[in-house]
Order: structure tokens, then sequence, then C-alpha cells
């Protein structure tokens, strides 16, 4: 009989706990479903733009830019990319704000950058939005804008990714490793994804006829998109690496070329020991040079010109050092 009733008790306790953790639930959906249609606002170029709750969400992955004209040296090479990207802007701003234009001219759908990682592609997607205005504003998604435990918010914080980019407009959406969540869709994937991807490809469909509006995305695995994607973004652009003269060029902004480290010196090396290495690869080499030169020469200072004068000895040792370190098991 004791047995009979603590069963009765332990059934009906666990039956309270799960009625509390239901309505919990339903009332936090209610609570985001009511808070989509409440009015936020944030004040951008001095105007003040009302947001639903998504929208501003979502504005806080709104970029500051540099002033226009300082991106234009922040990429080191790809001369014809950057040619190809010129020629859209001039487009973009030329016949953006007139009906007087060819009838088979129609704004970019998108700008897909794709090449090996540290090639560049973020870095130029930010000069492209310095380059096409001067209160453009660059919105920066990444996979934790989209992604949501609860049923159904990705889909609304996907949409509001463009319907905040009409709002602001100017501006530029940039997707960046966009092979994360649009990848080539298949029988396996579940419906949620397959629902977002949909989705994506249909507001992308939305700002065709934007010329205000920029999308671009970055990938290091172009094979692996979808390629209904890739027949939207008509202009795809291959980021490669680096030729000899680029990567000396970027060296020279850190290592003082002029006096203990000759420019021929230089070049030998980056002939010979740089041959795979991207210009983020360089850039982190050049950190680690420079911070082991000076802790190993604490009386040297930097000049003026923030360039450290490095011998060449040291600048190999330190090169070999640096493999060791990060190429090399322990």
């Amino acid at each position: 009989m004791l047995n009979f009733y603590t069963q009765k008790i332990v059934f009906l306790i666990l039956s309270m706990i799960s009625m509390y953790v239901v309505l919990t639930l339903v009332n936090q959906q209610a609570d985001m479903d009511t808070n989509w249609f409440s009015s936020n606002e944030i004040v951008l170029h001095d105007k003040t733009i009302s947001l639903n709750q998504h929208e501003y969400t979502m504005s806080k992955s709104i970029v500051p830019l540099s002033k226009k004209g300082e991106g234009n040296d922040m990429v080191i090479g790809h001369a014809s990319v950057q040619m190809e990207i010129d020629s859209i802007i001039h487009l973009c701003t030329t016949f953006g704000h007139t009906q007087q234009r060819p009838t088979i001219l129609e704004p970019p759908n998108g700008v897909l950058l794709f090449g090996p990682p540290g090639t560049g592609k973020t870095t130029l997607a930010k000069v492209i939005a310095t380059k096409l205005d001067s209160k453009c504003s660059f919105l920066h998604v990444s996979p934790d804008n989209i992604e949501n435990k609860y049923y159904g918010e990705g889909l609304k914080q996907l949409t509001a990714i463009f319907t905040l980019a009409k709002k602001i407009k100017p501006c530029v959406i940039f997707f960046d490793e966009i092979d994360g969540y649009m990848s080539i869709r298949s029988a396996n994937d579940q419906s949620h994804t397959n629902t977002m991807k949909t989705s994506m490809l249909t507001l992308l469909d939305s700002i065709q006829k934007e010329w205000n509006i920029l999308f671009i995305a970055t990938t290091n695995r172009k094979e692996s998109l979808d390629p209904a994607l890739l027949r939207r973004l008509d202009i795809q652009l291959k980021m490669g690496l680096p030729c000899h003269l680029d990567k000396m060029k970027f060296i020279s902004r850190y290592i003082d070329t002029t006096n203990k480290l000759t420019k021929d010196e230089l070049e030998g090396f980056v002939r010979e020991f740089t041959l795979d290495m991207s210009l983020c690869d360089i850039r982190n080499f050049c950190k680690f040079a420079v911070r082991q030169f000076i802790l190993n020469n604490k009386e040297v200072r930097p000049k003026k010109s923030m360039k450290v004068d490095v011998p060449y000895e040291e600048f190999m040792r330190y090169h070999n050092q640096y493999v060791d370190l990060r190429y090399n098991d322990a």
C-alpha cells in the first residue's frame, strides 16, 4: 500500500515539473514573438532608424570601417581582382541613382571571393564597402548570428539581415565562410537546414534590383557550395597566394630593408622560404621576428617609421625558430 501511494506522489511531482517546463518554454516563445513586433531605434550616420527586435539584434553585427580612401592600401597584390571591383563600384555609383542606363545593365547579384585562407578576402570586402559610399554600412554575418536553439528563430534572424540592409542602405552584407551554411543540398539534410538554404536563395533574389546593397561572400571551398548559390553570385573572383614581389612589399611594412637587411637578401629569403605562405602567414612570422628581436635586443627601439632593423642572420634564425615552433612535431 505504501509503495502505491509513493508511486502516485512521484508521478504527481514529475507531472508538475513537466508542466512547469512546458509553460516556461511557451512564455519564452511568446515573449520572443512579442519582441518581434516591438520597436527599437538605432542612430546611423545621423539618421534614426526604427527596427524590430530581430533587426535590432542583427544591427550589433555592423562593423565600423575606416574612412573613405584609407582602405586602398590595405590590400597588397590582386591587381586584376581590384580592377574588377573598381569597375563594379563605378557602375553602382554611376547608375545607381538614375534610370537612364542600358537596359541590360543591372546591379551585381553578389560577389564571391574564393581562395586559400589568409589571402585578404575579408580585408578586400571591407575595402569594397569604403569605396562604395562614405556612409556605407558593413554588416558582418557569422554563423552564430543565424543559429538559434528555438525552432524558427534562425529563419527570422536570417530574414532580418536582409530587411535590416534595406533600412540602412547603402550597405554591404558580408557572409564569411559561407560554405559553412550554404553547402550542396542533399537528401541527408534536415528539413530545417533545407528550409534555411532555400530561404537564403529567396532573400538573395529580393535584393537583386538594389544598386546600393551589395552581397559579398567568402569561402576556401568553392566546390562545396550549392550550385543555386553560385548561379546567383554572378561575380566570382579568385584570390590566390601573392607573388614574391607582393610578399616583399608586405614584409617591408614591418622590417627595415634599407640597412642591415637588404632588398636582395629579402628577395632571396622570400623566393626560397615563403613559397606556400599567404600574407597572413607572413604577417604572423613578422610579428614573431620583431618580438624575438626586441626581446633579444632590449636597448633597441623602433624608428619613427615603426619598422625594425633586423640583421639578415638574425632574420634567418627567427625564421628557423618559427618553423620549428609552428610546423615541427614536439
